[in-house]
C-alpha cells in the first residue's frame, strides 16, 4: 500500500492545532521572523516559519499541492536562506 493511500486511512489522535499565536521575531541566534505556538491534548510547542516553508516545499515537490510561483520561492529563499533547494517548481 503505498504511504499516501495510508495517510488518507489515519486517524489523528493527539493532532496540534494553531493556537492563533504568533510572534514576529528577531532571534539573532536561530535567523527566524516569526514563531507559531501550538497546541496538542498534552503540550505547548512553537515551531519556526521556515519550517513551515520546508514542509510546504516537501508537499509542493510531492505533488499534494498545486505549484507555486517560483518567484515566490525566491522572495522567501531571501528571508530564509537555508530553505530546502532548488526553489524551482517540478
Amino acid at each position: 500500500m503505498k504511504e499516501k493511500d495510508m495517510l488518507e486511512n489515519l486517524e489523528i489522535e493527539n493532532e496540534a492545532e494553531w493556537t492563533g499565536e504568533m510572534e514576529s521575531h528577531d532571534c539573532s541566534k536561530c535567523d527566524e521572523i516569526l514563531i507559531f505556538t501550538l497546541r496538542d491534548n498534552f503540550h505547548t510547542f512553537t515551531i519556526p516559519f521556515s519550517t513551515v516553508l520546508a514542509m510546504l516545499k516537501f508537499a509542493e515537490t510531492d505533488g499534494d499541492i498545486p505549484p507555486i510561483p517560483p518567484e515566490w520561492w525566491v522572495r522567501m529563499q531571501g528571508l530564509y536562506p537555508t530553505l530546502p533547494t532548488p526553489v524551482a517548481n517540478p
